[in-house]
C-alpha cells in the first residue's frame, strides 16, 4: 500500500505541477522493462492468469523506483530514506535473530529456526532482502560518510553494518549472500 499511495502521490504531484521531469535516458530505462513485461504478458500461454504478474512487475521495477527518484530533491531526503532502510532492516533483522534462538522461525533442514523477520515463513526471502539493502545502506554511510555528519556516523555504520550480517548469515538465504557480497564489491 506504501508504494502505491508513492506512486499515486508523484503521479498527482507531477499532473499539478505539469512537469515532465524524466529526460529521454530515464524514460527508455524505465520504458524498456515496462515493454519487455508487458510483451511476456501478451505471449503468456494465459495472458489473463499473467495479467497480475504484469501489475507486480511494473509496481517493483518501473513505478516505484520512479516515484522514489521524482519525489526525492535532494541528498538529505535521500539519507532519510536510507536511514529509514536501515531501521526497518534492524527492526526485521532483531526479529529474525529471536526466532532463530528460540526456534520460532521458518523450517529449515527439518528445525524451526531459518531467520524470516515479520515477514513468515511464506516469504523466506523477505526479510534477508531488507536486512541485505539495509546492510548496503549502512556499509555505504560507513565507507563515505556526508561531510557535514556527526563524527560517530561513521563508526556507527560500520558496527550497524557489521551487525547485520548475524541476521542476514541466519536468514540461510544464500542467494541473498552472494548478491549482498556482489554489492558490497562494488560499493568498495
Amino acid at each position: 500500500m506504501a508504494s502505491g499511495i508513492a506512486v499515486l502521490v508523484c503521479a498527482g504531484r507531477l499532473l499539478y505541477l505539469r512537469q515532465r521531469p524524466l529526460n529521454g535516458a530515464a524514460a527508455l530505462v524505465l520504458g524498456l522493462p515496462a515493454v519487455g513485461f508487458a510483451v511476456a504478458t501478451v505471449t503468456a500461454a494465459d495472458p489473463a492468469a499473467a495479467l497480475p504478474g504484469l501489475v507486480r512487475y511494473l509496481q517493483v521495477f518501473v513505478l516505484v523506483p520512479a516515484a522514489v527518484c521524482l519525489l526525492l530533491k535532494d541528498a538529505h531526503g535521500f539519507r532519510i530514506v536510507a536511514g529509514a532502510l536501515v531501521v526497518l532492516a534492524l527492526v526485521q533483522g532483531a526479529v529474525g535473530v529471536e526466532q532463530y534462538v528460540t526456534g520460532t522461525g521458518a523450517s529449515y533442514m527439518g528445525e524451526e529456526i531459518r531467520a524470516v523477520g515479520t515477514f513468515g515463513p511464506s516469504d523466506i526471502m523477505g526479510m534477508a532482502t531488507v536486512v541485505a539493502y539495509g546492510l548496503l545502506a549502512a556499509a555505504a554511510c560507513a565507507l563515505r560518510t556526508p561531510r557535514t555528519a556527526p563524527a560517530w556516523l561513521r563508526p556507527c555504520a560500520a558496527v550497524l553494518a557489521v551487525g547485520l550480517i548475524v541476521p542476514l548469515t541466519l536468514s540461510f538465504s544464500r542467494g541473498v549472500w552472494l548478491a549482498t557480497a556482489a554489492a558490497l564489491l562494488v560499493a568498495l
